[in-house]
C-alpha cells in the first residue's frame, strides 16, 4: 500500500455500493444492472489535473479530458468555449464537476444548453457579473453573460456576503437562510443548480479563492428545499488549489455528500430509466 492508498480507507467498490443504494431508494424499478444509466448523468471536466487526487469520485462518473485545450485558465476565447462544448456529451439532468473555481465560465455550457424558460440558483461566495476583455469569457464574467440567455428568467445568487456591485436586474441575492424567498423566486420554473464550495467555511475546506462560512449543513437545507423534478441540472467547482492530499481528500468527501444528496429522492428528480429487457 503506497502513501495515496492510505488516504483512501473506503475500497471504490463500497462507495459504488452507497450509491447504489441511494439510486434504489430513488428510483425503486432500477435493476442493479441499470446503475451505469443512472451514474452516465456524472461528468467530471479535467481542465487540470485536481482530480486525479479524488479515485472515488473517479470512479463514478464519465470523465472529459479537456486539459489539451489552451488557454483555459481563468477564462477562455469564445471560439475555446466552442472547442471545449464539442467535447461534453449531453445528458440529461447532469451533475457535472468543473474542478476549481477558475473554471466555472464553463457553467455557461450547459445554461445555453437548456430548451425551456428556467432559473439559476448559484451558491458562491462571489458576484461573477463583471465585464472581460472583448471576445473572451471568464470565471468572473460568465454570470454576466448568462443573463443574455433567452430562456433564463432570472438568477437567484445565494451568497455569504454583501455585494456592492452593480448586478443585472436578473440577479436576486439571498442569503442562505431565507428559504421562504428562494422558494418565492424559483417558483413556476424549474431550476439549474450551480455550486461554487467557496460558499464553505474554512474549517470544512480551503479553495484556492477568499471564503464564504456556510456550513455543509446550510447547503444541504437549500437543496431540500426543491421538489422532485425541479432541478434540470448541477454542477459543482471549488476544488482547492496545489498539492495538499489532506485538502483534496476533504474536498472529495464534500463532492461524494453532495452527490449523494442530489441523487437522492429530493433531487434532482426521477428520471425516466429505460424498461430492463
Amino acid at each position: 500500500m503506497n502513501a495515496l492508498d492510505s488516504l483512501f480507507p473506503m475500497d471504490m467498490r463500497e462507495e459504488e455500493s452507497l450509491l447504489l443504494q441511494v439510486v434504489m431508494m430513488t428510483y425503486p424499478s432500477v435493476n442493479n444492472h441499470l446503475f451505469p444509466f443512472v451514474l452516465r448523468r456524472i461528468l467530471i471536466l479535467h481542465f487540470d489535473n485536481t482530480y486525479l487526487f479524488q479515485r472515488r469520485l473517479l470512479s463514478l462518473g464519465d470523465e472529459i479530458d479537456l486539459r489539451d485545450i489552451k488557454p483555459t485558465h481563468l477564462m477562455c476565447s469564445w471560439d475555446t468555449l466552442r472547442e471545449i462544448d464539442k467535447r461534453i456529451p449531453h445528458r440529461e439532468k447532469a451533475v457535472s464537476f468543473l474542478g476549481k473555481g477558475d473554471y466555472h465560465y464553463a457553467t455557461y455550457l450547459f445554461l445555453e444548453r437548456l430548451d425551456l424558460p428556467f432559473v439559476l440558483v448559484v451558491l458562491d461566495n462571489h458576484l461573477d457579473g463583471r465585464e472581460t476583455f472583448e471576445g473572451y469569457i471568464s470565471c468572473g464574467s460568465w454570470l454576466r453573460e448568462a443573463t443574455g440567455l433567452p430562456h433564463l428568467r432570472r438568477v437567484v445568487l445565494i451568497t455569504p456576503q454583501i455585494h456592492a456591485e452593480k448586478k443585472d436586474g436578473k440577479i436576486f441575492e439571498v442569503r442562505a437562510h431565507q428559504s421562504d424567498k428562494i422558494l418565492s423566486l424559483t417558483e413556476n420554473y424549474p431550476i439549474y443548480l450551480s455550486i461554487d464550495k467557496d460558499v464553505l467555511d474554512k474549517s470544512h475546506l480551503n479553495t484556492n479563492w477568499d471564503q464564504g462560512n456556510l456550513t455543509f449543513k446550510n447547503i444541504s437545507r437549500i437543496i431540500r428545499l426543491f421538489p422532485p423534478g425541479k432541478i434540470m441540472g448541477v454542477d459543482i467547482c471549488g476544488e482547492p488549489e496545489g498539492l495538499s492530499l489532506y485538502e483534496h481528500t476533504r474536498s472529495e468527501e464534500i463532492n461524494l455528500r453532495l452527490l449523494r444528496l442530489i441523487l437522492s429522492s429530493r433531487a434532482p428528480g426521477k428520471a425516466t430509466l429505460p424498461t430492463a429487457a
